[in-house]
């Protein structure tokens, strides 16, 4: 996409877009209350997006294509591995509006580094699922694995919110020895 200026000819791309987001997602400073806000809406799409996955899933076990075992392993792991983030997801947002300690920021950065990674992978998981033998409930395959990775992004996304708005004494992947 090309935007004509009057100094000349710029270029948008996609990484370009990307960079000014998380700069301006950065930049900005926020409140506690905002913070708690912001947690808690991202916690939530989180959550939709996941239990969207899990009741697809639940649909499509009765299937012809998983009863027979052509699919089943690769679509019980990513049940499997989607259900982890359901319930923690919910806590997360109900956590962050009740608590300030400052302890909850990095926890909150690490535990949306292996969310993402388990939800890359449960979406991966039921991609490769989709076989393309006819069967209409493979679109579903299709539609968890995109759902899953939309929630993936949305947590890998989250942590460079959260490092970005640490409080003073908090650390992220902090090397200092444990002081007392």
């Amino acid at each position: 996409m090309k935007k004509q200026s009057a100094v000349g000819t710029t270029t948008l791309t996609t990484e370009f877009v990307l960079k000014e987001f998380l700069m301006v997602l950065i930049q900005v400073d926020y409140t506690h209350l905002v913070v708690c806000i912001i947690c808690g809406i991202v916690y939530i799409i989180c959550f939709i997006l996941e239990i969207l996955s899990f009741s697809f899933l639940i649909y499509a076990v009765s299937s012809v294509c998983v009863g027979s075992r052509e699919v089943s392993s690769r679509i019980w792991w990513s049940m499997n591995l989607i259900f982890v983030p359901i319930i923690s997801d919910i806590c997360f947002a109900i956590m962050g509006c009740l608590l300030t300690e400052p302890f909850y920021a990095p926890l909150g950065g690490c535990y949306n580094i292996v969310m993402s990674t388990l939800c890359l992978i449960a979406g991966l998981c039921a991609m490769c699922s989709y076989t393309g033998c006819g069967n209409i409930i493979q679109i579903w395959f299709i539609v968890v694995g995109l759902f899953e990775i939309i929630a993936a992004i949305i947590h890998g996304v989250f942590v460079v919110f959260v490092f970005a708005n640490l409080d003073e004494g908090e650390a992220l992947f902090s090397r200092a020895p444990y002081k007392s």
